[in-house]
């Protein structure tokens, strides 16, 4: 029987639990590692921004998943905020491809031929 603490992953081995959070950890390193090189290396602003805040959506999600993981309660909290900046990331991935295709009159120009 599982409790109503428990996550999904209450009934799976605590070793795969252990890998799902070492792989959070690695996946969340990584993406906190390139966002530093992005900042590190600022030479087009107002690209880099949008690409440090679709970097971010990496650890969000990790945390997120190894939280509902390990405790329906804690994700419960924290699934709100996944959904909140997942929309934030859709719409940053649209500005950064309304960017690099030169703005918003240009797409329209190429849309229209």
């Amino acid at each position: 029987m599982t409790t109503a603490a428990g996550g999904t992953g209450s009934s799976l081995a605590r070793a795969i639990t252990i890998v799902a959070g070492v792989s959070a950890l690695v996946a969340s390193f990584l993406s906190l590692v390139s966002i530093w090189f992005q900042t590190k290396n600022y030479r087009k602003p107002l690209l880099q921004r949008y690409v440090v805040r679709i970097l971010l959506m990496v650890p969000i999600y990790a945390v997120s998943s190894w939280t509902s993981i390990v405790s329906l309660t804690a994700a419960q909290f924290l699934d709100p905020v996944r959904d909140i900046y997942e929309a934030f990331t859709i719409y940053t991935f649209f500005q950064l491809l309304i960017n690099f295709l030169g703005g918003e009159r240009s797409v329209i120009i190429m849309a229209h031929d």
